[in-house]
């Protein structure tokens, strides 16, 4: 009887452990062949919380991004990646905020002067508070330049502007707006002091 046990647990033993390895060494496919073409997992080299970079060109500050976080990727294809709502300030050369620009995806890539913002995309401008609506901006800042090529929306206190895509400088002073749409103009309410009510 007590040969018959010992022969079944290792029959068992035996089972198991084949199953075990025909599991491990059984599948050859690779990940691509089985899923497609898969992107490798990337994860970033250095996280940052409560972030704040400062950007400038000989001295001068031009912008300064806030992010509650930011994922840096170091190698060939470095870059700075913005998951969450970020903030970026543009200054002028005396060091006066010019503007503000709010998006839900950031992306700097290393080997770039440009910075693309994604998703819920405002720019107002200090200035005059015209504010420009989009789901995609891209800033140049050494030539300090935004191109939209989707959908955009121009407020500026007298008129409301639509169209395709917009080409501007950063403070949004000089403006293209392409595939012009329609335009809303609001007329001033002139506050007349001198009528008297009867």
């Amino acid at each position: 009887m007590r040969y018959s046990k010992q022969k079944y647990s290792f029959a068992l033993k035996s089972i198991v452990m084949g199953l075990a390895l025909t599991m491990l060494f059984g599948c050859k496919n690779k990940l691509s062949e089985v899923y497609g073409d898969v992107e490798e997992l990337s994860l970033p080299d250095i996280q940052y919380y409560d972030a704040v970079f400062q950007q400038t060109d000989s001295g001068i500050l031009q912008a300064k991004i806030i992010a509650p976080k930011a994922d840096r990727y170091l190698g060939d294809s470095g870059k700075i990646v913005l998951p969450q709502r970020f903030d970026i300030y543009f200054y002028e050369k005396d060091g006066l905020a010019k503007g503000k620009l709010s998006a839900d995806y950031g992306l700097q890539e290393d080997d770039s002067d440009k910075t693309e913002a994604q998703g819920n995309v405002v720019l107002i401008s200090f200035e005059d508070s015209t504010k420009l609506y989009t789901e995609r901006l891209i800033w140049d800042k050494k030539k300090r330049r935004i191109f939209s090529p989707v959908d955009v929306k121009v407020v500026t206190p007298d008129q409301v502007a639509y169209g395709d895509s917009l080409e501007a400088s950063d403070d949004l002073k000089d403006r293209e707006i392409f595939g012009f749409k329609s335009e809303i103009e609001f007329e001033e309410q002139k506050n007349d002091s001198t009528q008297v009510a009867e």
